[in-house]
């Protein structure tokens, strides 16, 4: 199954592919500043997620929630949260049944390795992009490895055999 790994943000990063081939494509997209225009910018993100997940050919959508400081704006969070409703929808107008929201603690236990992640987020992406160097993959960013890791995550949740060849939340079973 064709699938699809969005890192919501402002810069969103994006990868797919399937348990079969393995990593496809991987990027990122930025949405336009609105200023504090909502409705333009849900018109945006609705559109721009629609395109996405139609020009990469998707049957299955996953996706991590934005997470914000506490010293994160009003104008920013309102934004930010309803990227997740937006990528959703876009989805399902475009007949996507299998849409998913991943959890990050389950991602990078999976993906690292480890519950014993940094709790530093800035430690969290550099050892997110390390890891995802480490499997062959050149994420140009941290948006870019997160949405590898949450792919990786996706399939192995998914396909069976593919989990047991993981880490962390899957087990070394496989290997």
């Amino acid at each position: 199954m064709r699938t699809g790994f969005f890192d919501l943000a402002t810069l969103t990063g994006y990868a797919c592919g399937s348990a079969a081939s393995g990593v496809e494509e991987y990027g990122t997209f930025r949405l336009p500043k609105t200023g504090e225009d909502y409705g333009e910018w849900l018109k945006v993100a609705l559109g721009t997620f629609g395109y996405q997940i139609n020009r990469m050919k998707l049957e299955s959508v996953w996706y991590s929630s934005p997470i914000m400081p506490s010293t994160t704006s009003l104008q920013t969070c309102r934004k930010l949260y309803t990227l997740p409703p937006a990528l959703e929808l876009a989805a399902q107008r475009l007949k996507i049944r299998h849409i998913r929201e991943a959890n990050e603690g389950e991602i990078l236990t999976h993906f690292l390795g480890t519950g014993n992640v940094p709790r530093k987020r800035e430690a969290k992406k550099a050892a997110t992009k390390v890891k995802a160097r480490s499997r062959g993959w050149k994420p140009n960013d941290d948006n870019e490895a997160d949405a590898l890791a949450g792919l990786d995550y996706a399939i192995a949740c998914m396909t069976p055999d593919y989990a047991l060849k993981g880490t962390g939340l899957f087990g070394e079973m496989g290997r």
